[in-house]
């Protein structure tokens, strides 16, 4: 079958321009649409991440909040950890129940004590080497507490006399708890229908 197109050659001609031009016209909506496609791709994603944001940070807020606590409670844990570490240490340094009952059998009938007190130690406290950061994480470190305890005792009384007074003390040095044993002041005071001696030792170990 033979097909003849009788359309002058004109008309011919604007229709293939026609069809070239709706061509064109489609491939170049076709490239716009597809480079449209990623830009909401992006601005979707952009939405959904300042979401994400806005959902995290009353989380980030509190998950701060919680970790300022637990550096506080660490803290605290810490300085309670080291008291009671002092605290032992100061109990296992002397037996404080025996030196009490080891002072009153060797203190005579004519001498009473009115008071018992501790000599703490008059050195200054020694700083560790090193800045605070190291100083903190040797102290976090160390399983013994360095402890500057009691140097001796501090005794106040009376006695009938000053040779009852100088019996106490001999007593005392012989007792072999303190390396020296001194007599800090002793004067007479009238107590009841008689004076008596009025004394302070000071009692070293």
């Amino acid at each position: 079958m033979v097909s003849v197109n009788l359309l002058p050659p004109n008309v011919r001609l604007a229709r293939r321009r026609a069809r070239r031009i709706r061509l064109w016209i489609g491939v170049v909506l076709t490239t716009a649409l597809l480079a449209t496609v990623p830009i909401g791709l992006d601005a979707a994603k952009a939405a959904r991440a300042a979401a994400v944001d806005r959902a995290l940070a009353p989380v980030q807020e509190r998950l701060d909040g919680v970790r300022a606590e637990l550096r506080q409670t660490t803290a605290d844990c810490s300085q309670l950890t080291t008291q009671i570490a002092r605290a032992d240490a100061l109990r296992a340094k002397r037996s404080w129940g025996g030196l009490l009952v080891t002072i009153t059998h060797h203190q005579p009938d004519q001498v009473w004590l009115t008071s018992l007190a501790s000599k703490q130690s008059t050195e200054p406290a020694r700083a560790r080497p090193g800045g605070k950061k190291e100083n903190a994480k040797a102290a976090s470190e160390d399983a013994v507490v360095a402890l500057d305890g009691p140097r001796g005792i501090r005794l106040e009384g009376y006695a009938l006399d000053h040779d009852w007074l100088y019996q106490f003390i001999t007593n005392l040095k012989q007792a072999g708890l303190f390396t020296n044993v001194e007599l800090n002041s002793a004067g007479r005071e009238p107590m009841a229908s008689r004076d008596v001696v009025r004394f302070v030792l000071e009692c070293d170990w």
